[in-house]
């Protein structure tokens, strides 16, 4: 049998390496007393995108089988706005998405839990893409920010009151074209966040005052959050000339695992 030359061998495994498809990295996401239930809803992006609202500056179209995202409008010098999944879910669930960003600079937000304050579903009325509708509006909702214009800061935040509660490393940094899996996992007032299998927040919403002492959207001293969001719809926003693919959107119910006899709660 001919063999291949070393150099040979060398340029072909270089070649697999370098074209070979991006995978999210990290173990499966095993939640303490809960296991993964029914598939409630998915999205492969292998048809049409009816199942989506597009509010606000940005261009939603589906290339080769996921989502491309765009913060663009003609004549804008900061194009914004929301996609939203025309779906509701209550706790307790989970929801995963691949992101991969195509830009060095823009943000990405994703929002879960979002609901009308008089519990209206929020494609009741409509709104222009502008971040103060989401955080000051009559929206209840908590978001995460990432990919966030090279500041290394992950935040999640909750509406109504661009309140803070929690802040990590973004996992995404402003050069990185790597396909990274999100999960965010709602267990009552419990919400969590992975990336790539890895434990990125933890917070638990129990209304009380804020960790920000930001005057803009809250009075001083912040008399606390407001009660839980326990259900609603998720979305995507993107903006400062973001551009990004999501594909394999799904949501799950998480069913409470049993308990061995005679084991505590």
């Amino acid at each position: 049998m001919r063999m291949i030359p070393k150099e040979c061998r060398r340029i072909v495994l270089f070649s697999l390496l370098l074209f070979a498809p991006a995978v999210p990295a990290g173990e499966p996401v095993v939640v303490p007393g809960y296991q993964r239930g029914p598939l409630i809803a998915g999205e492969t992006f292998s048809g049409s995108l009816d199942h989506w609202l597009a509010e606000g500056g940005i261009v939603a179209r589906i290339r080769e089988g996921k989502l491309l995202l765009e913060s663009r409008k003609p004549g804008a010098d900061n194009p914004k706005g929301n996609l939203w999944w025309r779906k509701e879910f209550r706790e307790p669930y989970l929801i995963q998405f691949d992101y991969q960003s195509l830009s060095s600079n823009g943000l990405t937000m994703v929002f879960w839990n979002a609901h009308g304050i008089d519990g209206k579903e929020i494609f009741s009325w409509k709104r222009s893409g502008k971040y103060t509708e989401y955080v000051s509006g009559n929206l209840r909702a908590y978001h995460l920010s990432f990919h966030r214009f090279g500041s290394g800061l992950s935040n999640i935040r909750k509406a109504p009151g661009f309140h803070l509660l929690s802040a990590a490393k973004d996992p995404v940094a402003p050069d990185d074209r790597r396909v990274h899996r999100f999960r965010i996992v709602v267990t009552g007032k419990r919400h969590r966040v992975f990336v790539d299998g890895r434990l990125l927040h933890d917070i638990l919403d129990d209304g009380k005052p804020c960790l920000n002492r930001h005057p803009w959207q809250h009075p001083l001293p912040c008399p606390g959050t407001g009660p839980a969001s326990m259900h609603g719809a998720f979305g995507i926003r993107v903006t400062q000339r973001q551009k990004a693919l999501f594909d394999n959107v799904q949501a799950y119910t998480l069913v409470a695992a049993e308990r061995p006899p005679g084991e505590a709660r």
